[in-house]
């Protein structure tokens, strides 16, 4: 079968994140995307997703596709895309973490897809959050 992308209340949206982060709602729940650094061209950026429910608690998530979430970023020109997979959790920390090498400067859109446990939908859909993130020269 295919996989449905959106789901649950569809995709939430964000505008240009402020310099090390930003929040979203998406489909109930609150999606932070957090930097320790503004966003880097030619390097790698390390990146944290919190994903909390309607009561402020972290969610916890479903292994989906393998994986507790996708992460995948396009460059504004479409000259870069790229899927990532979060690193390994530390137990206890609600964090995902990525790091991320991004290859030329610009925008570039984040998209995360993720399934929480309390999801009420069919097992082959995710929610999807987006980011726009525009990198330092």
């Amino acid at each position: 079968g295919s996989v449905r992308v959106a789901s649950a209340g569809g995709v939430g949206r964000a505008g240009t994140l402020a310099e090390t982060g930003g929040s979203v709602g998406c489909a109930g729940y609150r999606v932070t995307l957090e930097q320790g650094r503004p966003g880097q061209a030619l390097a790698t950026n390390q990146l944290q997703v919190l994903i909390e429910d309607s009561a402020g608690k972290p969610a916890e998530l479903d292994n989906f596709l393998g994986a507790p979430m996708h992460l995948v970023i396009v460059h504004e020109d479409l000259s870069a895309y790229i899927h990532a997979h979060p690193e390994g959790r530390r137990p206890g920390d609600p964090r995902i973490r990525f790091n991320q090498y991004l290859p030329k400067p610009g925008t570039y859109k984040f998209f995360a897809q993720f399934r929480p446990k309390t999801a009420k939908a069919p097992p082959d859909e995710a929610i999807l959050a987006e980011f726009v993130i525009k990198t330092l020269p």
